[in-house]
């Protein structure tokens, strides 16, 4: 009780001291909560700053310690998988946007998304005849479908707020489709080709991609090929090949950090590559 008497006390005289007029004082101070973590939190989400510079201090010093959380659970969720979880690592972008997020009730949704699903997905059919079916649920019964009209909107880079709204960009349309697909055992992988991700069904002579962006329509390799070619990409067969999930998660944040970067926002842009400076375990992330 005495150290928690403590703590309060020095984290209500830091508080005083962010109002000093001496920069380097003030950034010392806010560098000092932001070390203190979640600690520091409660005491920032609830006190009156009236002052506008000092209200976007505090501001500031609040994200800066979410996302200090953010990264070290998602360092520990890198080590204590073999392979990451892309669906935790999904929710865990969300939560740096939404730190009230309440993951459990967006996870029941997919479960309900799948159970709704299942009856018609029997376990003889074969993968690309169930990924046609899914297809027609989500994108049509379901009414998922592309951002078109505000594609650089972050809000399609949450999966909370693509449940939310029915629609999002090509990776998180398909980070939903794999999350149901596996819910419901279809073979299925994320496929990062240069500039479109598309989920690849597993399994399948030919190769037969799906394009979730656009409806959820089939691709060949050919397909995918003419696409890439005409964008004046050109085209290796290396670029159909399974993406590893932090690989793809990796992609979505840097989706974040271009749109924070087209906004000329330097901070935000700072706290996502904190994010990417987590995931790069290996050289393998471009």
């Amino acid at each position: 009780m005495d150290n928690d008497s403590s703590t309060e006390r020095k984290i209500q005289a830091l508080l005083r001291l962010l109002t000093d007029p001496n920069p380097k004082i003030a950034a010392t101070i806010q560098q000092e909560l932001v070390r203190m973590g979640q600690t520091a939190l409660p005491f920032l989400e609830h006190s009156d700053f009236t002052e506008q510079g000092l209200a976007t201090r505090v501001e500031e010093i609040r994200e800066d310690i979410r996302f200090s959380v953010i990264r070290r659970e998602l360092e520990r969720l890198l080590a204590d998988e073999q392979s990451l979880n892309l669906e935790s690592g999904t929710f865990l972008l969300a939560r740096s946007a939404y730190p009230n997020l309440d993951v459990e009730s967006y996870i029941r949704q997919l479960d309900a998304l799948a159970d709704e699903v299942r009856p018609r997905i029997h376990s003889t059919l074969p993968p690309e005849d169930a990924s046609l079916i899914l297809c027609e649920y989500l994108f049509r019964e379901k009414g998922f479908c592309g951002n078109r009209e505000l594609y650089y909107d972050p809000e399609n880079s949450f999966l909370n707020r693509v449940l939310d709204r029915r629609t999002g960009i090509p990776i998180t349309l398909c980070a939903l489709y794999l999350f149901i697909s596996g819910r419901l055992g279809i073979p299925c992988a994320g496929v990062g080709m240069p500039g479109h991700f598309v989920v690849g069904i597993e399994e399948t002579d030919p190769a037969l991609f799906i394009d979730c962006f656009n409806g959820g329509v089939f691709l060949q390799a050919k397909d995918c090929e003419r696409f890439l070619t005409e964008a004046g990409i050109g085209f290796d067969d290396s670029f159909l090949s399974r993406t590893p999930n932090d690989l793809i998660l990796a992609r979505m944040i840097r989706n974040l950090i271009s749109i924070h970067e087209k906004q000329d926002q330097a901070k935000q842009v700072e706290r996502w590559h904190s994010l990417i400076a987590a995931l790069e375990r290996t050289p393998e992330i471009e």
